[in-house]
């Protein structure tokens, strides 16, 4: 038998937890004093995604069912939320709606749809058509971590910035592309899915895109047992609908929690990609003064190069925006290898 550790030692009050045993209230062992603060999960229990949904991504949630045409992964289509069929054929109807896309080419000569594919993956990931299952036994490779404009929400994936910099760089090109990008997804998903997945797939390098700390967050929903993407938006509804009152997301998206949601995420990432030898490259991170080098090439990033360049939603980034970003991270790439 494991002996106790000392009780004044750490956080711990023993005397209280065997009370609650008696009670037959249990609880997860608190491991972090014995096996480090990212193993208090132990690999048999974070590996059975029935019971922890450690591989729920955008592509699992409810409202894609329909839009992506079945229940079950892989799958191909020609739409995904919000760059669906019906939502451009809205946009089509309204004039300046109609003008953005003829502007943006997502609309042919003839007044049809532009198509794109999207390829998606067992796992729940877009994808280039080549990747139908990213744990079918291969290691290495980038993996790339992100929200929608990471896998390319209203774009072809070819034309997306990870694709493009993938490619582009010498070091990169012949390695597998691995986009992980999941729309409405922030920090706390991008550590989930890294969590899940590096140990398995082991690639050489991980990028990990903006991280949304002051709007998104991720919390496990006990009632779906799954996890739930928490953000402004939806925490204002929800309040606006209870109180009918202005609305404070203080709980959530304090200023001092969000930036500790960003750098205790991005530690643990960093600590993953440390035990399994991965280059890890993280777009928000402050480089100075250590490299002063690679900050300015960072500082080339954009959220978005002209106010008009949109993806076929005419919600997400353009084509212009994913090729300026692209170019960027292709110097970065060859800079970090």
């Amino acid at each position: 038998m494991t002996p106790e550790p000392d009780r004044y030692s750490n956080d711990v009050d023993w005397d209280i937890i065997k009370a609650l045993k008696k009670l037959g209230i249990g609880l997860i062992r608190d491991n972090s004093i014995e096996r480090g603060p990212l193993k208090t999960i132990s690999a048999s229990r974070y590996l059975v995604d029935k019971i922890f949904k450690f591989n729920q991504t955008t592509a699992h949630q409810q409202n894609m069912f329909h839009a992506l045409g079945s229940k079950k992964l892989p799958v191909d289509s020609k739409q995904f939320v919000p760059d669906t069929i019906e939502h451009w054929r809205k946009n089509s109807l309204h004039s300046i709606g109609r003008e953005r896309l003829k502007e943006n080419e997502w609309m042919n000569l003839d007044g049809t749809i532009v198509d794109i594919d999207y390829f998606i993956n067992k796992q729940g990931f877009r994808h280039d058509g080549t990747e139908m299952d990213y744990m079918d036994g291969r290691e290495g490779g980038v993996m790339y971590l992100g929200d929608s404009h990471t896998m390319g929400v209203g774009i072809p994936i070819e034309d997306s910035w990870t694709y493009i910099a993938h490619h582009l760089c010498k070091k990169t090109k012949n390695l597998r592309y691995i986009n992980m990008g999941c729309p409405g997804y922030g920090v706390d998903s991008y550590y989930r899915l890294l969590k899940r997945y590096i140990g398995d797939i082991k690639p050489n390098v991980v990028v990990v895109s903006y991280p949304w700390q002051n709007s998104r967050t991720e919390m496990f929903n006990t009632q779906k047992n799954c996890w739930e993407i928490q953000t402004i938006s939806k925490s204002g509804r929800q309040r606006l609908k209870e109180s009918r009152t202005s609305v404070s997301n203080v709980d959530w998206f304090h200023t001092a929690q969000s930036y500790i949601r960003w750098y205790k995420n991005l530690e643990a990432m960093k600590w993953l990609c440390h035990e399994q030898g991965t280059v890890l490259y993280a777009i928000e991170e402050e480089h100075q003064p250590a490299d002063d080098g690679l900050q300015q090439i960072t500082n080339e990033f954009v959220h978005q190069i002209e106010d008009d360049d949109l993806g076929r939603d005419l919600v997400h980034y353009g084509r212009k925006t994913h090729r300026h970003n692209g170019e960027v991270l292709n110097k970065i790439l060859n800079y970090i290898l």
